[in-house]
């Protein structure tokens, strides 16, 4: 259920921010039980059919992507980030897999009816072309979804993704699971967690473009994946 919209025009003289439409949606959703807060934008000048930046995290991620979505080095898209109106279920969330550590882990698949039925349908523009991001987390939510639901996910950048997750599961996946779609992975070289290492394999079972970016840790691949996996990605579509 859509509990309020709420658009409004901001410029960067007044809030940093690119000149374009802003609104604000919340989304209360039957699904998850969860209020997710759903911010778009939809860069001045920008055609009601250019692809669609759907960003997780947004809480943290909209911010970065409303400033590369007007970046004239690559074609504009609008971006629908999805974050938390009350409280953070990105565990649950984005996870397609129970393990013991997180008890509310697993709750991936609802997630994504949620998104499918209830969240993107308030998506500006006329473009059913989609660009995933996801980080971290995110990133193990994207990727999994782009394994086994193409028919939602077919393109998709991938950050630092926590491929540790569940013993390696996205891993396994990858090596015995392909399609057709596009896949853009990226880590920072200085990452704990064994991550680097990781996103390499996991990039080379996807047969994915990989990017490891030296000197920067998690946060820090943020902003340059989202430019790089832009460039790539919309100069192969």
């Amino acid at each position: 259920m859509l509990r309020s919209s709420i658009p409004a025009l901001l410029v960067c003289a007044s809030c940093g921010l690119p000149p374009g439409e802003h609104t604000s949606t919340t989304v209360e959703s039957a699904i998850t039980g969860s209020t997710y807060a759903v911010r778009t934008f939809v860069p001045d000048g920008a055609p009601k059919d250019a692809p669609l930046l759907v960003v997780l995290d947004g809480d943290w991620h909209a911010v970065p992507a409303f400033l590369e979505a007007a970046d004239d080095a690559h074609e504009p898209v609008i971006v629908l980030s999805v974050g938390y109106e009350d409280g953070n279920e990105r565990v649950r969330d984005y996870t397609p897999t129970t393990v013991a550590a997180y008890p509310d882990s697993g709750g991936l698949d609802a997630f994504a009816r949620a998104l499918e039925e209830e969240i993107l349908p308030v998506a500006p523009g006329t473009s059913t072309e989609r660009i995933w991001f996801g980080h971290s987390l995110g990133g193990v939510a994207v990727t999994y979804l782009w394994l086994q639901r193409p028919d939602l996910v077919s393109t998709a950048i991938v950050a630092s993704p926590a491929a540790y997750w569940d013993d390696g599961l996205l891993i396994d996946m990858a090596a015995t699971t392909s399609h057709d779609g596009e896949v853009f992975v990226s880590v920072g070289g200085q990452e704990g967690w064994g991550l680097p290492a990781l996103a390499s394999a996991l990039a080379h079972e996807l047969d994915a473009p990989f990017v490891e970016y030296p000197g920067r840790e998690h946060t820090g691949t943020i902003a340059p994946s989202l430019r790089d996996g832009l460039l790539h990605l919309l100069e192969r579509q």
